[in-house]
């Protein structure tokens, strides 16, 4: 895992549109982003978003409490994304997202600038390697946190790597309750 920090600042000008909600999206809504995002994700281990688990998840979690951020295009006002934070303090914590991994480059910026609003500093947002290296050029910091996918000693590295590679998985798949 490795932890990239996002400085605060102002959304961009025709980036996408942030909007807190206090439910999940509609599930014909929530499927139509999960199959964008699951196609991007095509050869990937990764545990499959459905309504049914962002709400075991996120929603009744008993101990922390996660804000939904709905994500919208700047001209249609479609619906592009959700995004699931956690404010703690002066930071603001990407916990998980659904929404096209295209996307993401636009999409970041804007959630930066929706933490600003909320009195944060810096957006986090902790992901597996490879595709923490693909935003890392967006980041303020990138930090390593030490914490890998578990696999057996005895396996060749190269299979380890390949393992290794093969993982999408965010902050919200590690908040174990």
């Amino acid at each position: 895992f490795v932890n990239l920090h996002f400085p605060s600042g102002s959304s961009p000008f025709f980036g996408p549109v942030c909007h807190e909600v206090n439910h999940l999206p509609e599930a014909e809504v929530f499927k139509r982003l999960w199959a964008t995002m699951s196609r991007g994700l095509d050869g990937m281990t990764f545990g499959a978003r459905d309504l049914p688990y962002f709400s075991w998840r996120f929603v009744e979690h008993p101990e922390f409490v996660y804000r939904f951020i709905e994500l919208k295009s700047f001209l249609r006002r479609r619906t592009i994304g959700l995004a699931i934070v956690r404010v703690d303090g002066e930071i603001c914590q990407l916990s998980d997202i659904v929404a096209p991994l295209d996307d993401l480059p636009e999409i970041l910026p804007a959630l930066a600038a929706w933490s600003t609003q909320q009195g944060c500093k810096e957006l986090h947002f902790s992901l597996t390697g490879r595709f923490a290296r693909s935003l890392s050029p967006l980041a303020l910091e990138c930090n390593p946190l030490g914490v890998s996918i578990t696999v057996s000693s005895l396996m060749p590295k190269d299979k380890v790597d390949l393992i290794h590679e093969a993982f999408w998985l965010t902050a919200g798949d590690t908040d174990y309750r």
